[in-house]
């Protein structure tokens, strides 16, 4: 089951990647801040599902950590650069992939860390070390699927929604949802 999970969400992170391929065509810092989030998540992510574990999971957390904070400096630059505020979707959309690309490091890092006391994890259950810490991010991938929710519900308000918008903030929700669901099983 914890495998289906994995394939499971790998698949709306792959959607993601996809939106992200399909968003307006981008240059130089821009499309570093857009791709790199959504490639490293969907790599990660991959190496997890598969069971190749071709990268350890301590540095897929800190390159997923490492990315997280693009979208908000590219946030930043935009602001820098226009001298006017940046609409408030384009800032709601940086911090949803920031938080997004946080927690998948977190679970990531987590559901390879066995268990206090308990030997290494076995390929079907993951051990997750750390007392409170698989609750903690359980109870943070409630919220980040309640702050998509509430984002969903503002894209689809706008006059003209945008419905490449919509679907990224679905798939990193159902991706990262569905990764904490096979930490806490």
């Amino acid at each position: 089951m914890i495998e289906a999970l994995h394939v499971g969400a790998l698949l709306p992170a792959t959607v993601g990647l996809c939106c992200t391929a399909a968003s307006p065509r981008q240059h130089g810092f821009s499309a570093v801040a857009g791709w790199a989030p959504a490639g490293v998540m969907t790599a990660a992510m991959a190496d997890a599902a598969l069971g190749s574990r071709l990268v350890p999971a301590v540095l897929w957390t800190v390159l997923l950590v490492a990315v997280a904070v693009l979208p908000a400096a590219q946030l930043r630059r935009d602001r820098m650069r226009a001298g006017l505020p940046v609409a408030r979707h384009a800032t709601a959309m940086a911090i949803h992939r920031s938080l997004g690309t946080l927690l998948m490091g977190g679970l990531m890092l987590v559901m390879a860390t066995p268990a206090l006391g308990a030997g290494a994890a076995t390929p079907a259950h993951h051990a997750g070390g750390g007392g409170g810490v698989e609750w903690m991010l359980g109870a943070s991938s409630i919220a980040f699927v309640a702050l998509s929710a509430w984002l969903l519900g503002r894209v689809q308000r706008a006059p003209h929604p945008a419905r490449i918008v919509a679907l990224e903030v679905v798939s990193m929700s159902l991706s990262v949802g569905t990764t904490a669901v096979a930490l806490l099983v």
